[in-house]
C-alpha cells in the first residue's frame, strides 16, 4: 500500500524544491484511471492522456511536504536541506484525460485521512497521538535535522 515510506522517500523528499509547483493525484484516483483505461480502450487509443489531480489538487510542494509531516505532528525541515535546482513536477492540464476516464474524485485532504489510518493501522491507535503530543513537541526539531 502508499503508506510504507523507506530511506529513499526521505532522500526523494529533498530533491524537490520547496516552491516548486506540484499537483497531487491520490493513488485511488490513479488506479480508477488505469482500470477505466483498459475498460475504454478504443476510445482512448491514439491519445496521450495526462495522469494528475487537476485544478483543485494543485499546490505548492512545502505546503505538500509541511501537511504530510503535519500528520505526525513534525515541522517541516529547514530550507537549507531542499535542493534549489529546478524539477520536473508542474501543474498540467488534465482536461481531456478526465474528460475520457473521470479519475479525478479524491482530493489531497482525503489522502491525509487515509495516510492517519494507514499509519494508525501499521502501528497502533496510539502512533499518532504518541508522535504528535509527546516525540513532536520534544524532539521534532530535531527528528527533522536527521531526515
Amino acid at each position: 500500500m502508499y503508506f510504507t515510506h523507506d530511506v529513499s522517500d526521505l532522500k526523494r523528499m529533498f530533491s524537490v524544491p520547496l516552491n516548486n509547483r506540484v499537483e497531487f493525484c491520490h493513488p485511488d484516483d490513479l488506479a480508477v484511471a488505469i482500470l477505466n483505461s483498459v475498460k475504454n480502450i478504443e476510445t482512448i487509443k491514439g491519445n496521450t492522456l495526462v495522469i494528475s489531480g487537476g485544478p483543485a489538487q494543485r499546490m505548492i510542494y512545502k505546503d505538500m511536504v509541511g501537511s504530510v509531516l503535519e500528520v505526525m505532528g513534525l515541522p517541516l525541515p529547514p530550507a537549507d536541506r531542499f535542493t534549489k535546482e529546478p524539477y520536473y513536477l508542474d501543474w498540467y492540464d488534465t482536461t481531456k484525460s478526465q474528460e475520457l476516464l473521470k479519475f479525478q474524485r479524491k482530493s489531497f485532504a482525503d489522502y491525509l485521512r487515509d495516510y492517519s489510518i494507514g499509519l494508525t493501522r501499521r502501528y497502533t491507535a496510539l502512533f499518532l497521538p504518541f508522535m504528535r503530543y509527546f516525540v513532536s513537541p520534544l524532539f521534532g526539531k530535531a527528528v527533522v535535522q536527521f531526515m
